[in-house]
């Protein structure tokens, strides 16, 4: 129903009509009988305009009484007929219908919800709601927000994506390797084309533009590997800019993300999409190389972060911040839930927290036992592995100094620096992890537990951390333990130095 406001003249031609005694609650009670067509102009007319003593003045004064109503019947009946027709929805202007599904019975309905687009200080709103009372008091909390932004820091209204996110970089607390990232994906991606924008006026189409227009650069970017990624990447990047400028800056800078469900979903879909695409590619892991490099690293220093890292599934990070005190040698398991980082400063710390906030604990490797048994008690202090000047490791410092050095004496790759199409599958920092996820599940053990274990949800772990192991003998074991494998590790190693 096409209408201008939610007056009950704009619905009922009075012409002719007069009526007798009735009250605004007793019409508004038999307006709401439970038909269809009854409740749905119910929910058009705002009755709020009507009060007491009743509508009938209201009513009597549009017309004289040459068919004056006699019942309650007769006056829902005459409103109902005198309805304007109209095409579009029934509703009335801003009411339209979205396709809603029962989670437990399946069924498809159909749920009324109201949109409607108001102004406030040269900045257009809209919003999508249940009912006009809820349109009225979300405008009403926006308005309130709005104000909130005084003369005092009109400046603020005015700064752009770059000033901003100057800012935004130097006041949270992020470490090192995040801010040279994001630093990175914003001068390459957002400020060409969001840089000299006001962020105060961003709207969701602007923000629909713009990642439609990474989009298609990333895609005819030579070069780019991950087109979608591109896109996902600087979605991150933004919407921590928003989130932080709102939930910590007392909204400095704007007042709500300006980044839609619609756009959220939009991304990840075309990064999952591309991901499908690319799942399978390497697909395996070739066990006589990992037997390879766990039988050069025996006596080494760091054989215990090759350990943590092949024979329980940790990462590097995590490998890295393993303490004495974390193992449990009585119920031969370790625990974890921290790792190794770097903050903005480039101090090197312990963070109290894994990548995923999931706190595990893995079993104890038998092979993994026996070595570190091989340390006196009175050793067993403080951290497990430390740099030869005792200082923490991060796991970025450990891959490239110690990692692909042994890869290229191996000739498991062919340049430190670059990759090759030729290069192992070992090359990646999770490359051990896979290959741990991969021999417990294709042992025996259930991809719950595997999942458990590496901190990581059950789908995650089917789709990438579960790979093929490539072997000579392609017989499952009985038994899921690394002891048999790490015996045969050391003799591969004993031909390699001979």
């Amino acid at each position: 129903m096409d209408t201008k406001n939610n007056n009950l003249d704009d619905y009922i031609d009075w012409s002719g009509y007069g009526v007798d005694a009735l009250s605004a609650k007793e019409v508004k009670e038999n307006l709401i009988k439970p038909k269809e067509s009854v409740v749905e102009f119910d929910d058009s007319i705002d009755w709020d305009i009507y009060d007491e003593p009743s509508v009938v003045e209201t009513l009597s004064s549009k017309a004289p009484p040459i068919h004056p109503i006699q019942s309650l019947d007769d006056a829902v009946k005459i409103i109902m007929s005198n309805i304007k027709k109209v095409k579009g929805s029934r509703r009335g202007k801003g009411w339209y219908q979205k396709k809603k599904t029962d989670k437990k019975t399946g069924k498809v309905y159909k749920q009324w919800k109201f949109r409607k687009q108001f102004t406030h200080e040269g900045k257009k709103y809209r919003i999508d709601c249940d009912s006009h009372a809820e349109f009225k008091q979300r405008k009403e909390q926006i308005i309130k927000e709005a104000d909130l932004l005084t003369d005092d820091n009109s400046q603020d209204k005015q700064a752009t994506y770059s000033e901003a996110f100057k800012y935004y970089l130097n006041a949270e607390d992020i470490e090192l390797k995040t801010k040279k990232r994001r630093t990175s994906f914003f001068k390459t991606w957002i400020e060409p084309r969001l840089g000299k924008e006001i962020v105060y006026t961003t709207t969701n189409k602007q923000i629909e533009t713009f990642f439609e227009s990474i989009k298609e650069e990333a895609n005819n970017k030579p070069g780019l590997k991950n087109p979608p990624q591109a896109v996902y990447e600087a979605y991150k990047v933004l919407n921590a800019f928003f989130n932080f400028s709102i939930n910590e800056l007392n909204r400095r800078y704007i007042l709500k993300n300006p980044i839609s469900p619609y756009v959220k979903k939009w991304v990840n879909k075309n990064v999952t999409k591309y991901k499908a695409t690319k799942i399978n590619d390497k697909n395996s892991i070739n066990e006589s190389e990992v037997r390879m490099l766990m039988g050069y690293v025996i006596g080494k220093i760091y054989e215990i972060v090759y350990h943590w890292m092949a024979f329980h599934g940790m990462r590097g990070s995590e490998a890295l911040a393993i303490h004495w005190d974390d193992i449990d040698f009585e119920n031969n398991r370790v625990h974890v839930f921290q790792q190794t980082a770097r903050n903005s400063e480039g101090k090197i710390y312990i963070k109290k927290r894994t990548k995923n906030l999931k706190k595990r604990y893995v079993p104890l490797d038998n092979a993994t036992r026996e070595l570190l048994l091989q340390t006196p008690m009175n050793e067993r202090e403080g951290l497990v592995f430390v740099r030869p000047d005792g200082s923490i490791d991060t796991q970025d410092a450990f891959h490239k100094r110690v990692h692909l050095p042994i890869l290229k004496e191996l000739g498991l790759i062919e340049n430190e620096r670059e990759s090759s199409p030729n290069d192992s599958y070992l090359r990646k920092q999770h490359a051990l992890r896979k290959f741990f996820s991969s021999w417990k599940t294709q042992n025996g053990e259930s991809v719950t537990d595997v999942s458990a274990w590496i901190g990581d949800k059950i789908s995650t772990t089917q789709d990438y951390y579960m790979k093929q192991i490539e072997s000579e003998n392609n017989k499952l074991k009985t038994n899921s333990s690394f002891s048999s494998f790490y015996e045969e590790s050391e003799k591969t190693h004993l031909r390699l130095v001979v």
